[in-house]
């Protein structure tokens, strides 16, 4: 999918631009800490409902089961909001941030506003070598991959890329990062 070159790229020059996704850093952190959040408000609002329940039952001249009926009602509404609410945090944070890319003929830039990372160009005959290593979820869900691309100039550069839901191919080939094996490779074959 990210091929860098073509017939036309002859004629008029190669560029593209396009966008990816990276985890957060704090991601599991922060999924364990949603959850452990979502099981205290579920406990404390069981009990602030068990116990306007219980207060009540035990001094209102009427009918106990009608109380049961509502505070029942009021906890499986409160129990529905809960889940809604832990959902939409689990997918703010399985998200990612987005980062924005640009290749030429000679550079590969990336920037990211949302995770405050600056314009970083990655020239091609500066590249030492483009590793992956596989990224999961608690050592269970492939999430993408750690991309590791070593640069004379800048060092190690380290990005927690994020697979993009539409690709079916999940296989190191079908990410930008292609685009700076190939165009390094293409420098040093004509040099």
């Amino acid at each position: 999918m990210y091929e860098s070159h073509s017939p036309i790229d002859d004629r008029f020059g190669f560029s593209t631009k396009g966008t990816f996704r990276c985890s957060m850093a704090t991601e599991r952190i922060a999924l364990i800490t949603a959850v452990v959040i979502g099981v205290l408000l579920l406990g404390g609002g069981y009990t602030a409902i068990y116990n306007v329940y219980r207060e009540h039952t035990l001094y209102a001249q009427t009918d106990p089961t009608t109380y049961a009926g509502v505070a029942a009602l009021t906890f499986i509404g409160f129990v529905i909001l809960l889940a809604i609410g832990e959902a939409i945090a689990l997918k703010l944070i399985l998200s990612g941030k987005e980062y924005w890319y640009s290749a030429d003929a000679n550079r590969f830039s990336y920037s990211s506003k949302n995770d405050n990372v600056g314009k970083t160009d990655i020239f091609y005959s500066d590249v030492r070598s483009v590793q992956y290593e596989e990224r999961r979820l608690f050592g269970r869900i492939i999430r993408g991959y750690t991309v590791t691309i070593i640069t004379g100039s800048l060092g190690t550069l380290t990005l927690e890329y994020m697979f993009n839901k539409s690709i079916p191919d999940k296989s190191p080939q079908n990410t930008p990062f292609r685009i700076i094996e190939e165009r390094t490779a293409m420098l040093r074959q004509d040099t």
